[in-house]
């Protein structure tokens, strides 16, 4: 089995959408993440979609908010579709822990209090997703 494995920290750059998956009702998690990246000394933002599952996403939603600082840690999974009868690849970060690195909130990077200090992981973190189409 292959693995390609990812870290990235960035800023979440849209609102955390919290979807619940299948018959079960599996909590899935979906927010962009915005990464600075310098290259040829101009600065250029790289935008990558993360999405986490189980109880990691429940609390992504309720404490992440845009512009909060974090690092994911997970693998990197890339999905067809198809639109207007082409097919397209569409690769995210499907996250196994979560660091909450700082917020907003207060007029300025701060530690955010509020939120768990802690590493949050998916208990999903060795489990092969359903495909979610969205």
């Amino acid at each position: 089995m292959s693995y390609a494995a990812v870290f990235a920290v960035g800023n979440v750059g849209t609102e955390p959408e919290l979807r619940m998956v299948g018959q079960a009702q599996t909590p899935c998690t979906r927010f962009r993440l915005a990464m600075n990246v310098w290259s040829g000394g101009e600065r250029r933002t790289d935008w990558q979609t993360v999405t986490v599952w189980g109880r990691l996403a429940e609390v992504c939603k309720q404490y992440l908010q845009v512009g909060s600082l974090v690092s994911v840690r997970g693998r990197l999974q890339t999905k067809p579709y198809e639109r207007d009868g082409d097919r397209r690849y569409f690769t995210e970060i499907v996250g196994d822990a979560v660091d909450f690195l700082s917020s907003r909130e207060r007029g300025g990077l701060v530690h955010d209090e509020a939120a768990p200090s802690e590493t949050l992981t998916s208990e999903f973190a060795e489990a092969d997703q359903v495909s979610v189409p969205y």
